[in-house]
């Protein structure tokens, strides 16, 4: 009789090994301190301004035209032949001259001009917090997405070797 036990507590301290090794506890640690860690981003953005541009009148082309037609006309009345074939072109081109020249430019206009350009702005943000935690007479060290506070929870996993 003596002979079954040892067979049917070892099975048993078996079970009771692996039921073990998964096993978690959820104890508490008390954190020593968190320290925020920070980085750079940058962001583009469009930054625009409105400003305003006075463009000087233009000359539409009417008094050169008109000029052209008058000068060419008086140089026709020049010469016979060829003659007067050259007279109306170079009265032609006189008279375009004057024209140009006489004719006023029209007023200057105002209009608003939008510049725009690309700038980063770059702004500080928190990735997470370095914290430091003691737990059963140990320091411990890990990164964090929050600042945990006071205390910190942690999992005790006993592990068989």
């Amino acid at each position: 009789m003596n002979a079954r036990r040892p067979l049917l507590i070892a099975p048993l301290a078996l079970v009771l090994a692996a039921a073990s090794a998964h096993a978690e506890v959820t104890e508490v640690a008390s954190v020593l301190s968190s320290t925020a860690i920070l980085e750079q981003v940058g962001t583009p953005r469009s930054v625009c301004t409105n400003e305003q541009v006075t463009v000087p009148g233009e000359k539409s082309g009417t008094g050169a035209i008109i000029g052209a037609i008058a000068g060419a006309a008086i140089g026709n009345q020049f010469g016979k032949g060829g003659g007067r074939e050259v007279a109306t072109v170079v009265g032609g081109v006189i008279g375009s001259q004057i024209g140009s020249k006489a004719e006023a430019p029209a007023q200057p206009q105002t209009r608003t001009v939008q510049n725009c350009r690309e700038e980063t702005v770059y702004s500080t943000r928190t990735r997470g917090y370095r914290v430091l935690y003691q737990y059963a007479g140990r320091r411990y060290e890990v990164e964090m997405p929050y600042d945990p506070g006071t205390t910190l929870r942690v999992k005790v996993v006993p592990v068989i070797n």
